[in-house]
């Protein structure tokens, strides 16, 4: 087993967050995601993020032009984490120990410590080594395992709600605390 001195870095980003997962320790059961339940908001802001995007000054340009050719990617994304994340099955995921924020399921983490380890340039082959890689210290339950996919579009969709509120102040995200990514760096 490859050290985080020795691994590439992805699995090392992997290794060292389940040194810090196994150190703080698990407990059953989690609350809905606050991004999960603005998800019905999320499309009413797409719209909106488009009409911004359209009016777009030089700075905001290229991210305007993404937005506008691939809003379609995202309605599908939103979509997708509804259907396959009811909310019975997200309050059965393992959460972390010790927190004092409401506690937000173990793969949502690791969704946001694979993009950050990433640099957001995902792969599947990079994918599938962050969890291998995470497995050898801190196994996952299938359930999680499942889970993974999902999580990752919505820490995307929480991502791209971020960058763009920043980008276009006026375009007010569904809610500040439902789509806040502070706060979730502490433990990645």
């Amino acid at each position: 087993m490859a050290d985080a001195e020795t691994a590439p870095p992805i699995e090392a980003a992997a290794l060292e967050l389940a040194i810090r997962h196994r150190i703080v320790g698990l407990k059953q059961g989690s609350e809905p995601l606050a991004s999960w339940t603005g998800l019905p908001a999320a499309q009413a802001w797409l719209d909106q993020a488009r009409r911004a995007a359209s009016k777009a000054g030089p700075h905001a340009r290229p991210a305007a032009e993404w937005l506008l050719d691939n809003d379609y990617h995202v309605r599908r994304a939103i979509l997708q984490i509804i259907e396959d994340l009811p909310e019975r099955f997200s309050r059965r995921l393992p959460t972390l120990a010790g927190r004092d924020d409401p506690a937000v399921p173990r793969v949502h983490l690791l969704a946001h410590g694979l993009l950050k380890a990433s640099h957001l340039q995902l792969s599947s082959v990079a994918a599938v080594d962050f969890i291998t890689q995470y497995q050898r210290s801190m196994p996952l339950d299938i359930a999680e395992l499942w889970a993974f996919p999902t999580m990752l579009r919505l820490a995307c969709l929480e991502l791209l709600v971020h960058a763009f509120t920043r980008l276009f102040p006026e375009v007010v995200p569904p809610s500040h605390d439902d789509f806040s990514v502070k706060g979730r760096s502490a433990l990645l």
